[in-house]
């Protein structure tokens, strides 16, 4: 039996039997990482900057251990999301380490993914904008 049995349950991570439910975990942490994108986008001016926040979470990935990996979100993106910090340690809590291994690089899987949208979308956001002369609206000289 799983130490945090009714948690993992209550979340759909396990079964009634306490079998993982794989899918239910990666679909959290790929949530997680739009959650985490989503504050990157709201706190951050450019893409430029949430891809060197995204580098920075990368490295302490690299350094630190997935425990205190999860810790570290809070200082590298910052107070906003503190609620995400506190996901990934509940989470690193209730799974075994393999599984929050596992956990976490969906989750940074996930984030790529986002912030490589995100981008995307400022790029052409920019050219429409550069194309239509300027004008915020669409409504240009051209």
């Amino acid at each position: 039996m799983r130490k945090y049995f009714m948690e993992l349950f209550a979340m759909g991570f396990v079964d009634s039997e306490g079998n993982l439910v794989e899918e239910n975990v990666l679909r959290d942490a790929q949530r997680t990482a739009a959650l985490t994108a989503k504050i990157m986008k709201e706190k951050m001016d450019n893409t430029w900057e949430m891809e060197s926040h995204l580098n920075r979470i990368f490295c302490a990935w690299l350094i630190y251990s997935d425990t205190n990996f999860s810790r570290s979100i809070t200082y590298v993106i910052g107070r906003e999301a503190a609620c995400v910090e506190e996901h990934l340690w509940m989470v690193g809590e209730a799974l075994d380490d393999d599984e929050f291994s596992d956990y976490l690089s969906e989750y940074l899987m996930a984030l790529i993914v986002e912030v490589a949208n995100a981008t995307r979308d400022q790029i052409i956001d920019n050219f429409m904008r550069f194309m239509t002369g300027g004008s915020e609206d669409g409504a240009g000289d051209m």
